[in-house]
């Protein structure tokens, strides 16, 4: 629908984290004129931001349930909102409540919290972080404890399990 954001398909729901990518594809192509309703597009990214100060899905997406946090607002659609801002040359109605929510996200040990993914199976996440990072440096806000984090996301490449690469967990 003009004005909203994209889906996975033709007539698909739209959803924060698709809208950001299919930016993101356009970008890549050279392609972002191509948006009509690019102002009806902002308000509706801006829409999706939650009290909390981070950004949800699509109304339900969790089946009505709350984050531990008490919320909808999740990493990854609150990076995804920003990103597609940053590509679309905006700036959010409330910059300084997202950086809030995502750096409240972030766990002693450096992590950021992988409760939206594995609903409490796995305490943090690479690409949890990854979402948490790319937000706050896309507000141009420092890192929380940016050594700590460097220090988690090393414990995070498994090279004693045989397999190589980075673990999820």
């Amino acid at each position: 629908v003009e004005g909203q954001g994209f889906g996975c398909f033709p007539g698909d729901s739209a959803f924060t984290t698709r809208t950001g990518m299919a930016l993101e594809i356009l970008a890549e192509l050279g392609a972002l004129e191509c948006i009509t309703g690019k102002d009806e597009l902002v308000r509706w990214l801006n829409s999706r931001q939650q009290p909390d100060g981070g950004f949800m899905e699509q109304s339900g997406y969790y089946h009505d349930k709350q984050m531990p946090w008490g919320s909808n607002s999740a990493l990854e659609p609150t990076y995804w909102a920003l990103r597609s801002f940053q590509l679309l040359n905006v700036e959010p109605d409330n910059p300084k409540s997202a950086a809030e929510f995502i750096s409240a996200r972030q766990d002693d040990n450096g992590g950021f919290t992988a409760y939206e993914y594995a609903f409490g199976a796995a305490p943090q996440a690479l690409y949890t972080t990854f979402w948490a990072v790319g937000g706050l440096k896309i507000l141009g806000e420092a890192v929380p404890d940016s050594s700590v984090v460097r220090q988690w996301v090393r414990s995070m490449q498994d090279t004693k399990g045989g397999r190589g690469g980075f673990s999820l967990s």
